[in-house]
């Protein structure tokens, strides 16, 4: 990740998946749009981010099993790794609440 802006998007993408509904492109740019007041960018840039994000190997695209026009987004294996690594590092630092969380 290269940027706050990036990180948004991937945990936009991560908890939608988490939560067992999957975004679309558009669901995503939707979400995002709400967000363009904290400074992600427009529509087209907030796309941009996600096409650089995708070929960076952090998001992942799949056809949708009802309706093969859909396609959701999804983390990869990758950015994965890269959100535990982090939940590893600050668990190592004993912050409070990541420990609360843990429990």
């Amino acid at each position: 990740m290269c940027s706050l802006e990036d990180r948004e998007i991937l945990i936009s993408i991560g908890y939608a998946d988490e939560i067992g509904t999957p975004l679309s492109l558009k669901e995503l740019t939707l979400e995002l749009t709400g967000l363009n007041l904290m400074g992600l960018g427009s529509t087209t840039t907030i796309r941009r981010r996600l096409i650089r994000l995708i070929n960076h190997g952090m998001v992942v695209k799949r056809i949708a099993n009802h309706d093969g026009r859909v396609i959701h987004l999804m983390l990869s294996s990758k950015a994965l790794r890269l959100f535990a690594g982090y939940g590893r590092m600050m668990m190592g630092m004993r912050w409070p609440r990541a420990q609360r969380l843990a429990r």
